[in-house]
């Protein structure tokens, strides 16, 4: 084992802990007591997105390098980490084929009513009669709210099922496919599905509620891969209960792990706890990237990363 001693932060997947304990001496942020651990540590592994400015830094006065498990630097101060040399590791881009594939499944379950399909058999309401018919997914209309890496994944895995649509981001994808739109608002009157894929375009366009919703052709379903704070939750509460929106999904809460009731409560709704990107394969993927990633900055001896 390395002498190299780690600190994780409290978003770091257990898998990826474990996977690192076997090479290096790991500290859990939340855990620590002996403040002398602070001034030993000097890689740290956070959640890609994660908020590491120059208070946080200053706590680790021999902080070397910092390892994040995705390509999303956004929420380090680079600028700190420059005056202080201290290296910053983008992790692998393995989370938008994770999250493409996640958004395929859900859109077959949400139109084929799967979840509801189950609870019929299990409840015994089948002796009562038939299960209410479901809708085709191929053949459908998705307009993306967002592009990026998973957007793109996301079209070649939807074009198995002859699912057409458009999209709306900052700027045009040359290499794309299906063709921009120019708003959120006229992106919408051209679908069946919104799928939310940017967080920042999202609150750009403001909340959407009635006024967009009602622009979806029929059957109107929204997939949101962001926290849900970018929806009216009033205004898609009462599309549900309306049945003028057919099917919902969400992955990512304000308030995680605390859920609103309204999303737990309302029909024809999938509630996740924010597992779009993770799988097994994934986070070890992640890890044997951090972890190859730290023992070459290191000058650790090559061995076996598992």
């Amino acid at each position: 084992m390395s002498t190299v001693e780690v600190m994780v932060t409290a978003q770091v997947q257990q898998s990826m802990i474990v996977a690192l304990q076997r090479h290096f001496t790991v500290h859990h942020r939340e855990h620590i007591q002996d403040p002398s651990v602070l001034h030993r540590v000097r890689a740290v592994v956070c959640e890609e997105g994660s908020r590491i400015g120059r208070d946080w830094m200053a706590l680790l006065p021999h902080l070397q390098l910092i390892a994040l498990t995705g390509p999303d630097t956004h929420g380090v101060d680079l600028a700190e980490t420059q005056r202080r040399q201290i290296t910053v590791l983008p992790g692998p881009s393995v989370a938008a084929a994770e999250r493409a594939d996640f958004v395929v499944g859900v859109l077959l379950g949400l139109c084929r009513r799967w979840p509801d399909a189950d609870r019929f058999v299990r409840d015994a309401d089948w002796v009562d009669g038939p299960f209410p018919l479901a809708h085709r997914f191929s053949g459908l209309r998705v307009g993306l709210v967002g592009l990026g890496a998973t957007g793109q994944a996301l079209i070649r895995r939807l074009s198995a099922f002859d699912v057409t649509g458009t999209y709306v981001a900052a700027e045009r994808v040359s290499d794309c496919p299906w063709p921009q739109a120019a708003s959120v608002s006229a992106l919408a009157q051209q679908v069946n599905v919104l799928v939310v894929l940017d967080e920042a375009l999202a609150k750009q366009a403001g909340p959407i509620g009635a006024e967009l919703l009602g622009r979806l052709k029929a059957p109107a379903y929204v997939v949101c891969l962001v926290r849900s704070s970018v929806l009216d939750e009033a205004s898609v509460v009462d599309a549900l209960k309306r049945k003028t929106l057919t099917g919902l999904a969400l992955d990512d809460y304000p308030d995680a792990p605390r859920v609103p009731a309204a999303w737990r409560q309302v029909p024809n709704t999938w509630v996740t706890p924010s597992i779009a990107a993770v799988t097994q394969e994934a986070q070890a993927d992640i890890a044997q990237a951090v972890i190859l990633g730290i023992r070459q900055h290191f000058g650790v001896q090559p061995g076996s990363i598992s």
